[in-house]
């Protein structure tokens, strides 16, 4: 990261409204900015002025005998799932204009100029590219914004390709799922393919093809052992378990669409494994040798898989694996007991005899159902993914010897075990020699089956008897 910083003009160089005038050597023309509109006034609803309209029922019932499940399998819930709307657009910042020799140099930049563009969303291309353009006529740092803009045409390139691939689709995000199931075929063929998904990934890139099926945003579909046996619909983890059960769902059983993750109900074994924490990992991964060892321990069958999941790597390649359940939580946490509010609302640990903190060791309250992918590569690095940081606080501290997560549940254990450095020792100790530092210790319970008896957590759905 570079630090920069912009001059600005003296207030009495500036000769007319619309000129920047910053040194003898060039003038940048600022045109003036655009006319606010004004604000509409609300209109008032029967839910009442200023509210939101009330939010549209979701149709799946939830619940369902398994008789009546079977049969819903058949009814689609397109156009019945809710849908989240495209994050908002900003205005477009003022664009300035630098006649006469291009600005070469970061510091000689206009102040209020920057190069960010937030009127573009950043998957148009096309409009990346025509801003690209604009900017180099500009004249300010015409370099930076060349190097942008053979960027962004290559990923242009790219994606006509892609459309190429798939000459018959006319919808982009078909296209882009093609793309990444390419992948997992590809993946498949080169083995191994111990959860036999090559049969199914192809019919799912068959029914993309034809038309039979299109991508919807919370919906999934459910395939097994190259066929579609249900039309799309919202993924509730005991439905899921309910099919794959029906489908043999160990092999061959692919879940398509599915992103989220659910609670589980129920496990009376688990295995604690050191994890990497990796803030920039989104699903949680382990290898396959971790996985025949959960299984081992548990006596358990197999479980279903899921799929495979098509993974973005910071490389830029991409890679794909077969995607699981599995519980997890955090173990042997220690927890602070501290005595009632003072007088003054203030709360002190609890001491022993001996004048130390009383403190107990515990895991979480509950096990959740997360998605694991499994990296056949036996020397894989298992990866944390998101999980610890939705369910507990964590901190860092500068200490030389504290290169480590801070982890804790309760936010009064901020002051308690994150140690206070000077910003003068913060500064002066050594930085290290690698980046990936050491694995921390066993941050991390997984389990299959599932804790028994089960704990309640979250929105409960059920398939009953």
């Amino acid at each position: 990261m570079v630090a920069t910083r912009s001059r600005g003009p003296p207030k009495e160089d500036a000769k007319e409204p619309g000129d920047f005038k910053q040194s003898s050597e060039f003038r940048v023309t600022k045109p003036a900015p655009p006319k606010r509109k004004k604000k509409t006034t609300e209109k008032t609803t029967r839910e009442g002025k200023g509210k939101a309209p009330a939010k549209t029922v979701y149709a799946q019932p939830d619940g369902l005998t398994k008789e009546a499940l079977f049969e819903d399998l058949k009814r689609s819930y397109v156009g019945k799932a809710p849908v989240h709307p495209a994050p908002k657009l900003g205005r477009r910042q003022t664009r300035w204009k630098h006649p006469g020799d291009p600005i070469t140099d970061l510091k000689n930049v206009p102040t209020g100029w920057n190069s960010n563009e937030p009127d573009l969303d950043p998957r148009d291309l096309d409009a990346q590219i025509a801003r690209c353009k604009e900017r180099i006529e500009d004249g300010i740092l015409p370099a930076v914004f060349q190097w942008k803009l053979d960027t962004f045409e290559k990923l242009k390139a790219e994606q006509d390709a892609m459309w190429a691939a798939e000459s018959g689709v006319t919808d982009w995000n078909v296209v882009q799922r093609l793309s990444a199931l390419r992948v997992c075929y590809e993946t498949l063929q080169k083995g191994p393919d111990d959860f036999k998904l090559k049969e199914t990934a192809m019919a799912i890139m068959k029914a993309y093809r034809s038309g039979d099926l299109t991508w919807n945003e919370g919906l999934v579909t459910y395939f097994s052992k190259g066929r579609q046996i249900s039309q799309p619909r919202r993924f509730i983890y005991e439905e899921f378990i309910e099919i794959a059960n029906a489908n043999d769902g160990t092999t061959g059983f692919w879940v398509e669409g599915v992103s989220l993750s659910l609670r589980l109900p129920g496990s009376q074994t688990h295995s604690t494994l050191s994890f990497v924490d990796d803030t920039g990992s989104t699903v949680m991964q382990i290898t396959a040798a971790d996985l025949k060892l959960l299984l081992s321990q548990s006596g358990a069958p197999r479980m279903p898989v899921a799929g495979m999941l098509n993974m973005g790597l910071a490389d830029g390649s991409q890679a794909a694996h077969p995607v699981i359940y599995l519980q997890v939580n955090m173990p042997h946490m220690e927890q602070v007991v501290f005595q009632p509010p003072d007088k003054d609302g203030v709360e002190f640990p609890l001491l022993d005899t001996k004048g130390d903190w009383v403190i107990n060791s515990v895991q979480g309250p509950t096990w959740d159902t997360i998605q694991v992918i499994v990296n056949e590569h036996p020397l894989a690095p298992r990866l944390n993914g998101p999980w610890m940081r939705l369910r507990c606080y964590t901190a860092t501290d500068p200490s030389e010897t504290g290169r480590m997560t801070h982890i804790f549940d309760d936010h009064r254990d901020f002051e308690l075990f994150v140690p206070k450095v000077s910003k003068e020792d913060a500064w002066a100790n050594p930085l290290p020699h690698y980046g990936l530092g050491p694995r921390p210790p066993g941050l991390t319970h997984l389990s299959y089956p599932p804790p028994n008896p089960p704990v309640p957590h979250g929105p409960q759905a059920r398939v009953t008897e």
